[in-house]
């Protein structure tokens, strides 16, 4: 069985999901809520070993023997730092991992074909890295940030470090550039230094090519990573600096202020304002597709529907209530969906079944209030097809 022991705090990445979806059952899930207050350590460690015991009466009931399942959990949950606000363990015959969240979830303990997962989507998109680029003629900055932190990165050292030592290799000469040289009947006379422009009417072209060297060197950096970036400075530096910009990622709202007189915590604050709206724009386009192919062959907020698509890696959008639920099983070999108003055993919750199956395809899932979702329902979809 492959382990991993808890971090403090796990970001939840794709690829995790992606191998918790690859697992073979039985799948075991723990939920649990922290409470990180200083001494709570204990009432924590109960509430693990209350949701241990619990599964396993629900592996026994099942007729698997939970003891091989049990012992792996208890090793990787045994040096918990408890600092998190939620507790994940999720643990089959193949995999054990444990996750501290960084925000609470409900007492939750079950067992099935596949590992409890919705919960975590939000996290997904939620604590994604971004980057604040901090504009600055005198020290352009870089910081990697999560929602919990920030944390200044070097540039390139193709990227200018400040507007004065920005080599402007593609800037037209002007100011002291330009020279005449002595000609035959001036003797020993040597070149003679002119200005084309003052310095105020050449400022806003030094400050472009700048600012385009300074998005050069970003480019280059994060190409591989494509995080999004969020831009900060006074409006005239953010307008001139989007005008030049190549870098394919930039966040449309930006932090409004100077850079340098805004401590790292108050930026770190707006720029998370910046990225929330920056989230919403999938959800938002994802609403107006389904809301123009609602009630047609690629839009249905019918859960049979909605399931066996995702099983056939089928969904482009799947848009989930937080707190929706829809118990049964799904018969891969039929075809067949078959949901339980009371659940019985071999049931499990068929919405994180989709939402898991849509990931695993690459489609796009949204846990959300039910308030978001059209017309009251607990889960609506595009399909690709």
């Amino acid at each position: 069985m492959q382990a991993s022991k808890a971090a403090e705090i796990t970001r939840i990445s794709m690829k995790e999901i992606k191998e918790l979806g690859a697992a073979t059952g039985p799948c075991l899930s723990i939920l649990i809520p922290i409470d990180s207050a200083h001494g709570q350590t204990a009432q924590n460690s109960i509430r693990l070993k209350n949701g241990i015991e619990a599964a396993k009466k629900l592996l026994a009931d099942k007729g698997v023997d939970p003891k091989p399942l049990i012992e792996s959990i208890q090793a990787i949950t045994e040096d918990l730092k408890w600092t998190g606000q939620g507790l994940a363990v999720y643990c089959s015959p193949d995999l054990c991992r444990a996750f501290e969240l960084a925000f609470t979830v409900t007492d939750s303990v079950m067992v099935g074909d596949h590992f409890y997962v919705k919960p975590l989507i939000p996290l997904l998109n939620a604590d994604q890295p971004f980057y604040i680029l901090a504009l600055s003629q005198k020290h352009p900055r870089l910081l990697r940030c999560t929602e919990q932190s920030s944390e200044e990165v070097e540039l390139p050292q193709s990227a200018p470090t400040s507007l004065w030592n920005d080599k402007q290799s593609d800037q037209p000469d002007h100011d002291q550039d330009n020279h005449s040289s002595g000609g035959p009947d001036q003797g020993g006379m040597r070149g003679v230094a002119f200005s084309t422009n003052t310095d105020s009417e050449d400022r806003p072209e030094y400050l472009a090519h700048f600012y385009k060297h300074v998005s050069e060197g970003v480019t280059a950096l994060l190409k591989e990573e494509g995080a999004p970036v969020v831009i900060a400075g006074v409006d005239y530096e953010t307008a001139a600096f989007r005008k030049v910009n190549v870098y394919p990622h930039l966040v449309a709202d930006c932090v409004h202020g100077s850079a340098d007189g805004l401590k790292r915590g108050e930026l770190h604050k707006r720029a998370l304002e910046a990225m929330k709206t920056h989230r919403e724009v999938p959800l938002k386009a994802a609403l107006a597709r389904y809301d123009q192919l609602a009630g047609g062959e690629r839009g249905s907020s019918t859960i049979k529907d909605i399931v066996a698509a995702a099983f056939d890696g089928r969904i482009l959008d799947l848009v989930l209530a937080e707190s929706a639920q829809y118990m049964g099983n799904f018969d891969e070999a039929t075809h067949n969906v078959k949901g339980h108003k009371q659940p019985v055993d071999g049931d499990e919750d068929l919405l994180n079944a989709a939402a898991l199956q849509t990931l695993m395809h690459a489609g796009q899932v949204y846990v959300v209030p039910p308030t978001q979702v059209p017309h009251g329902a607990p889960a609506v979809a595009v399909f690709r097809w």
